[in-house]
């Protein structure tokens, strides 16, 4: 049995989330594809992956082939994979997405900086993740700024986020909340001018506090001289491996050239949103109620 999760990008918030503040996660394809299998054919995890401390907690075998559709890295493979080493046990059993959070934070207790889990959400829910942890609200919404339509663009880089989290001082991080939250103010509402402003704040904040790599802060001064292209978000950890090109939708096929001719991967287009991992366990519970 086949089962894809999609890529994800945090759209703002990737540094507030560590503190409970909110954020929202692009799910986009292509997919990372997994199959359940048998034991002998399954991919092995590295064992202090989120996957391997999953099985190694669970005194388990990984049942589950493992692809990855991104050869660079990125875009949220070590969840995927996560995904991919408790699926089994979700088809046997029908987890809420609190259950799945808890676990993955309990096997990360040990460490000083938490990770969020955020990224699971973006995954599992899909399209655009609006997640509240405090609030233990996630809701999958449409890309809804109609003025508005973004690329997701490789840098060629790629940060080992685990051990850039081990590193920060989160009492540094207070002051992003009320930014990020203001960003996802405005794009909930629509409000396109607004959300650009929010996040060229949320961006420029970002460097302030050297929160940004020095290659991603290149490319997004190189970029942004294109009179047509609105704003570039280095995003993720320290904005290292991935941007978001903003741009108007009547631009799309020129701004497709002009990155292109720039050297820079095309990842997705907003097109290429995509329902999570959420909507295949579903069908299958549905499917299969004893």
């Amino acid at each position: 049995m086949n089962f894809f999760v999609p890529g994800k990008t945090f759209l703002v918030g990737e540094y507030s989330v560590l503190l409970g503040g909110a954020a929202i996660g692009l799910a986009t394809r292509p997919y990372f594809e997994f199959q359940v299998t048998q034991a002998d054919e399954a991919t092995e995890f590295h064992p202090e992956s989120p996957a391997g401390l999953y099985l190694k907690a669970h005194n388990e075998r990984c049942l589950s082939l493992f692809k990855d559709a991104y050869a660079i890295g990125g875009f949220g493979r070590s969840t995927a994979e996560y995904f991919a080493a408790i699926t089994p046990d979700l088809l046997k059993a029908k987890k809420s997405f609190f259950d799945i959070l808890k676990e993955y934070k309990q096997l990360h207790s040990h460490k000083s900086v938490k990770p969020s889990g955020i990224d699971l959400a973006f995954q599992f829910f899909g399209n655009v993740t609006l997640a509240e942890p405090q609030l233990n609200f996630y809701q999958s919404l449409d890309w809804n700024l109609v003025n508005l339509d973004f690329y997701l663009i490789s840098s060629g880089l790629k940060l080992n986020t685990h051990e850039h989290l081990a590193k920060l001082e989160l009492t540094s991080l207070q002051e992003l909340i009320p930014v990020s939250e203001q960003a996802i103010k405005s794009y909930t509402a629509s409000d396109e001018k607004q959300f650009l402003e929010d996040m060229k704040r949320w961006c420029d904040l970002l460097d302030e506090k050297n929160l940004t790599h020095l290659n991603s802060v290149h490319v997004r001064k190189h970029l942004e001289k294109n009179p047509d292209v609105k704003l570039v978000k280095p995003c993720g950890a320290l904005g290292a491996d991935v941007l978001i090109v903003f741009f108007e939708p009547e631009k799309a096929d020129y701004i497709k050239n002009f990155l292109i001719e720039s050297k820079f991967k095309i990842q997705a287009h907003s097109h290429d949103l995509a329902n999570g991992l959420n909507s295949q366990l579903r069908e299958y519970w549905s499917q299969n109620v004893d």
